[in-house]
């Protein structure tokens, strides 16, 4: 009987592709399994970035509300366990397990890419417990991504920026095309801001469309003043695009209600604090917009003088540009590899960056070299920043875990 690692290394082998966009294969699989439908509301989330925070976020609405949830997001940080939790709680290796021999009894001689076969069985899985509300993020654009199968009540779209662009087009509104594709017909639609709002409207001609920009329009009670002190951790239009999500539901919430959800909200990877002295956050920004948002994470603390950045990204162009934004921020940059057909060695990543020079950047073999050099010898004034990559960062939580540990 197969154990878990063993289950995901006979999945990752059954497709020559990692991505192939498509919903004909996966939907067959899902309608001999009966798996197209729940009995729960669907709100399905997608966008550039902000996708986990949003739904992280309306998790902990509905469990304020005494509700619970079925959420389903990836790609993981540390284990396959974590893109799926019902009720709050991650599933055991043995449920995947089960799951994973039902989808491959199931699915005969269809090929299914390992993000296809994983989702069909977070599917199976959801099927089988009993949950007020279904949540999903989709993986990658919307409209061909396998999560899409299901139909949602509700659909949130987040941002939308340049990523992903082999698959999804090379302009805005190409994009917005493909995340669009997640919206049903007569449904409401939460966009994370006006500019969303505007790059979807000719795909909301039957939907009621709020944009989170606008949220003290739409709900008069709702206080901007109050997100304040979860800014530093939580983007304003994540917070408001679940508010607005859960008012198509009824659901209305208190400031106090609002306060203590926000706060019960905890997502690994995203501006989170791994150590004090010195301070170091890390953060799974790859793409513009979101190595952008760091600028602004950043300012959330004046009393660190002066940042160092431990970075390692994958080769795309637009991103590598983006760094430059960051660069008036930054005192020191220290480089590490990414792996995989994408991947750049840190001397690689050195030589697209033209602002790194021998004065102000290293380069090393690893997360854990750079992380040693940083904090062996920074004052407390100075920060560390760790992004990039979501291995770089796994990476690097994983090293923090076992530094508390130790």
């Amino acid at each position: 009987m197969r154990q878990l690692s063993q289950w995901l290394e006979h999945i990752e082998s059954l497709h020559p592709s990692h991505i192939e966009l498509g919903l004909d294969r996966v939907k067959a699989v899902a309608e001999k399994l009966d798996l197209l439908q729940f009995s729960s509301p669907v709100i399905t989330v997608a966008g550039t970035n902000g996708k986990g925070s949003t739904i992280a976020v309306l998790e902990a609405l509905l469990a304020e509300k005494g509700l619970s949830s079925a959420v389903y997001t990836s790609p993981h940080l540390l284990r396959f366990n974590e893109r799926l939790r019902i009720k709050q709680s991650e599933l055991s290796d043995e449920c995947w397990c089960e799951a994973f021999a039902a989808i491959e009894k199931g699915k005969g001689d269809i090929g299914l890419t390992y993000f296809e076969f994983t989702t069909l069985a977070a599917f199976y899985l959801i099927k089988q417990h009993s949950c007020d509300y279904v949540l999903l993020e989709i993986g990658l654009g919307g409209r061909l991504d396998a999560v899409n199968i299901i139909d949602n009540q509700c659909s949130i779209i987040t941002s939308i920026h340049y990523d992903h662009e082999d698959w999804l087009g090379h302009d805005l509104e190409s994009i917005a095309s493909e995340k669009a594709g997640v919206i049903r017909a007569n449904t409401p639609v939460i966009a994370g801001d006006n500019q969303v709002k505007q790059l979807i409207s000719p795909y909301t001609d039957t939907n009621s469309c709020y944009a989170a920009d606008n949220i003290d329009e739409i709900i008069p009670d709702y206080s901007l003043t109050m997100e304040l002190p979860f800014l530093g951790k939580l983007h304003p239009n994540s917070l408001r695009s679940a508010v607005l999500a859960a008012d198509q539901f009824n659901l209305s919430f208190s400031e106090e209600e609002l306060k203590r959800a926000f706060s019960n909200v905890d997502i690994k990877g995203r501006w989170q604090k791994v150590y004090d002295s010195p301070s170091v956050w890390l953060d799974v920004a790859h793409n513009p917009q979101a190595i952008e948002n760091l600028i602004g994470k950043l300012s959330q603390h004046p009393e660190i003088t002066e940042w160092v950045a431990i970075c390692g990204m994958l080769k795309d162009k637009k991103a590598l540009l983006a760094l430059s934004v960051l660069q008036p921020h930054i005192k020191q940059w220290l480089l590490v590899p990414t792996t995989g057909p994408r991947g750049l060695s840190s001397a690689e990543l050195k030589q697209k960056l033209p602002f790194c020079d021998e004065q102000n950047s290293q380069i090393f073999n690893s997360e854990k070299a750079a992380i040693d050099n940083a904090i062996s010898h920074l004052p407390k004034n100075v920060g560390i920043i760790g992004f990039g990559s979501f291995l770089v960062v796994a990476n690097m939580v994983e090293y923090f875990q076992q530094k508390t540990v130790g």
